[in-house]
């Protein structure tokens, strides 16, 4: 293939959940131990199965597979009761009478004889024998799961942080390397002390953290006691940023950066460092720059903003169809033999569709590595 025969391809990037997983990628999502990565994941694989939406997030309808290395069979019957069920979507538990192979065993290629759709692995640290610090296997691995890329599979990965530092996640560097995308969930602490865990007043935020090909995003999120789960939360920049807009607003005319920040700071009670991340974040939203006499930044507020815009996906796409394929979270997963080589298997096994290997792209974010 040359060069210019690229740009007539057909191809495109597409997320499976709104801005957040890319479609045909290596998705690796890290947190700390108990802040509720299974959860969260959960609820996105029924959302994506069920072609329904994540909240105001927008999906693209797939098969999933979880893969549960990790949570014992009655805290997974509980969430599923929370959640709610859904045809598309299946469950392989280590109870299985055939369990899922690892990573790392030759049993791995099990895993290519499903249609291909999401694959969940929870955790990427008990689907493998190997030391996770160990580039050799961790480079084998990673290069198992571009197969599966390759073969029209999206993966998500789930992954924990070391003890003692929650924004970075445990391991080799190949799987740094490796990966497509990375998202972190992370508990933003109150100010003024530790939040209560699993508290529903508090705001949690997931996105892009440390590298992507794609491009960064970010949301917050609630945690629902109700559901055991999470809810889509309001940005709590969005009322600092209209405050700064305000004062704009009641300015006679434009201001230079260095006098918008003191006002900032003193009217609002925010620190600098916090109102210098904000100027770059509302920009095009709630203001505009220009330059002004001596090279200095002079912001204009935006009268009339737009805080909401049309989610990407107006409709939903490429929704496979609705197979008569048995929801695994109510068959027997255990005592049971079993074989992917089953007529409910074999339905399914339609020509998968090559996508596109993605671009990458430089991106200017302060959390984001740019991948050259």
């Amino acid at each position: 293939m040359k060069w210019n025969d690229i740009l007539s391809l057909d191809v495109k990037t597409e997320y499976i959940l709104e801005k957040l997983i890319p479609k045909n990628s290596i998705t690796l999502l890290f947190g700390r131990g108990g802040i509720g990565k299974t959860s969260l994941c959960m609820q996105i694989a029924r959302a994506i199965a069920s072609g329904i939406p994540f909240d105001t997030l927008q999906t693209i309808q797939a098969l999933v597979y979880y893969i549960d290395f990790e949570n014992p069979l009655a805290v997974l019957k509980e969430r599923v009761e929370k959640i709610g069920q859904s045809e598309n979507l299946y469950v392989w538990h280590i109870s299985n009478e055939i369990q899922p192979p690892k990573l790392d065993s030759n049993g791995w290629d099990l895993y290519k004889q499903l249609p291909a759709g999401l694959l969940i692995i929870d955790t990427l640290r008990a689907s493998h024998m190997s030391d996770e610090n160990d580039s050799k296997p961790m480079s084998l691995i990673m290069g198992r799961l571009k197969e599966l890329r390759e073969i029209g599979f999206t993966i998500l990965l789930l992954h924990h942080t070391p003890k003692s530092n929650d924004a970075v996640f445990k391991g080799s560097t190949a799987l740094l390397d490796l990966c497509d995308h990375v998202l972190g969930l992370e508990e933003i602490k109150d100010t003024e002390g530790e939040n209560i865990e699993f508290d529903c007043q508090n705001l949690y935020k997931v996105g892009t953290r440390i590298k992507t090909r794609y491009e960064p995003y970010s949301i917050y999120l609630t945690f629902k006691p109700e559901i055991k789960g999470f809810g889509v939360a309001v940005d709590p920049d969005i009322e600092k940023m209209e405050g700064i807009q305000e004062i704009l607003n009641q300015s006679a005319e434009p201001l230079k950066q260095k006098d918008l920040r003191e006002k900032a700071v003193r009217e609002l009670d925010l620190p600098d460092r916090e109102v210098r991340k904000l100027l770059k974040k509302g920009t095009g939203l709630y203001w505009n720059t220009e330059k002004g006499d001596k090279n200095a930044t002079i912001y204009i507020p935006i009268n009339s903003v737009c805080q909401f815009v049309n989610p990407i996906y107006t409709r939903q796409t490429d929704k496979q169809e609705n197979n008569r394929l048995e929801n695994l979270t109510n068959r027997p997963l255990f005592n049971t033999t079993q074989s992917l080589d089953t007529p409910e298997f074999a339905s399914l096994s339609e020509g998968i569709k090559q996508t596109e290997k993605q671009e990458v792209i430089d991106l200017e974010h302060e959390q984001v590595e740019i991948v050259e």
